[in-house]
Formats: structure tokens, sequence, C-alpha cells
């Protein structure tokens, strides 16, 4: 057992569908080759959830947007608004296109069908919703130190980012590089460089002419 277990709040009011999910991330905490233990808070109704969540904190939330005291993506809302601090992981037994795009456009991180998902794939989910999540959060805090710092003229309380290549999507829809993004809405100027580990991987060969030519030279 690791000091401090990964906190997952579990909102499903289908008993079944719980032990399941208990099964699976109990699987893949016995099968984790990296030490990283499982607490699992279940709730079966959105009330006790808020109430759990207004006391405690959680490392990831795992959602049925349909339970019995709230249904669709007001279930989302709700626990959004009292919850900021976590990703949202959407389970559900419903193959919903529509209701997973609009899911995602509220700040989940991920949609998952509870018939085929299994414990390797709610592992990588958890994972990398929250690699994601906290990549969000590291941006959203530079911004503000931007904006603290005067630098900002102005920006949305929500950026749409990429999260495979990083990406922003500006007013107008189009997908455009960060600099350019934050220098279109801040008093900043970049300059461009590439840092050694980077000329090590895109120009190999420059770097092992160097290295050749340092060894010729006596260099160390």
């Amino acid at each position: 057992m690791v000091a401090n277990p990964l906190k997952i709040l579990l909102v499903e009011d289908n008993r079944t569908d719980a032990v399941l999910i208990e099964e699976m991330i109990h699987n893949a905490d016995a099968n984790s080759s990296h030490g990283v233990d499982y607490e699992l808070i279940h709730k079966e109704l959105l009330r006790d959830a808020l109430i759990y969540l207004a006391k405690h904190t959680v490392d990831v939330i795992l959602l049925d947007l349909y339970l019995p005291d709230s249904k669709g993506l007001e279930t989302l809302k709700k626990i959004g608004e009292k919850e900021n601090n976590a990703p949202i992981i959407v389970l559900t037994g419903l193959d919903d296109e529509s209701v997973a795009i609009q899911a995602l456009q509220h700040r989940v991180q991920d949609y998952l069908n509870k018939d085929r998902t299994d414990s390797i794939l709610l592992h990588r989910c958890i994972k990398y919703s929250m690699e994601r999540f906290n990549n969000i959060r590291e941006k959203e805090r530079l911004i503000k130190e931007l904006k603290d710092a005067g630098n900002i003229k102005a920006l949305p309380g929500l950026i749409p980012i990429c999260a495979g290549c990083k990406n922003i999507r500006n007013d107008d829809g189009y997908w455009i590089q960060v600099e350019s993004y934050l220098k279109s809405h801040c008093n900043l100027n970049f300059t461009h460089s590439i840092c050694p580990d980077c000329v090590k991987k895109l120009y190999p060969e420059f770097s092992r002419n160097k290295k050749v030519d340092e060894e010729k030279h006596g260099h160390p």
C-alpha cells in the first residue's frame, strides 16, 4: 500500500455496474507496475456525491449521467459547479454520440461506455485524463501569472487547447500555435531556438559530428 492512494469518486446508482467498475479498478491496482493504489468512494445519488465533495477532495470522478435524482447533462453541470479541481470521466450504458460530444465540451476528460470498458481501458483512461487535466490547469496557471503581471490584453476564461499537439482553437475556429495565439492576445514577442535535447533528437548527425570534433580537439 502506498501512502497516498488515488482517490476515485464513483457516482453510480446501478449496484451491479458499481461492483463491476470496482472490480476493474481493483484489477488495475493489482496489475499496476507503478505501485499505484486506489481508494474508491461510491455514491448512488448525486446529492450524496455533492455532500461528500463539499467536505473532501478527490483525484478523479467517475460519473453516471443518469441518476435517480438527476438526469443527463444537468448531472454534469451540477457536479462541475461543485468540483473543478478533479477530472471527470463519464460512464454510460448508452451509445449516444451527441451526448458524448456535449459532455466533452463541458470539462469532461473522457466518455466511456460501461459495456465496452475493461480494467486496462479504465486504468489508462484515468491516467491520461489526469494528465490532460493537469496540463490544462498548468496552462491556466501560466496565463493567470501573465495576466497578473499585466502582459495580457484580453484572454477568455476558457481556452480550447488540443491535448495532443497543444495548438489552441481561436475565435474563428482555426487551430493555431500557442505562440501565435498569445502574441495576438498579449504584449509578448517570441524568439525561437532549439534546446540541446531537441538538437539530439532532430539532428542526430550534427550531435555526433560535434562530439567527434570535440574529441579531436581535446574538449571534454
